[in-house]
């Protein structure tokens, strides 16, 4: 009791108290939603050496040839050989494609409609008894 007594002798309240530990409460927040944005922003170091992947490679089992990995990793392409590249591709691909290689037969369309379809026929008709009645007005 004493507290409060204490508290109510300096003109503080308890709404006063709780709304000033909401305040710090909020700011505390605020201060560790940034801490965690700033350390997002950080950049970090992505180059890997050549030696770490040989190692990595034939830690796996995979064979490498360190010279040509190695060659590979000089040369750097730009955006353009990338979609040049890319595109050369994609024209390779369309014209390898042959427009003749459908046939239309009728004898080949009308055996392959009778084979498609029910491996097995129904054995019996359902019964008339089973069927929902349907009003036929």
């Amino acid at each position: 009791m004493m507290g409060s007594e204490s508290d109510a002798s300096e003109g503080v309240t308890q709404e006063d108290l709780d709304r000033e530990l909401k305040d710090v409460r909020n700011k505390r927040g605020v201060i560790m939603i940034k801490s965690k944005m700033k350390s997002k922003l950080k950049a970090r170091r992505k180059i890997a050496k050549v030696s770490d992947m040989i190692e990595h490679f034939e830690s796996k089992g995979i064979e490498v040839n360190k010279e040509s990995l190695r060659a590979r990793s000089k040369s750097r392409k730009s955006i353009t050989e990338l979609e040049d590249a890319k595109d050369r591709l994609a024209k390779a691909a369309l014209d390898s494609e042959d427009e003749g290689d459908v046939v239309m037969d009728k004898k080949m369309a009308a055996k392959e409609a009778e084979t498609r379809g029910r491996k097995r026929r129904r054995e019996r008709s359902p019964d008339t008894d089973d069927l929902m009645d349907v009003d036929e007005n």
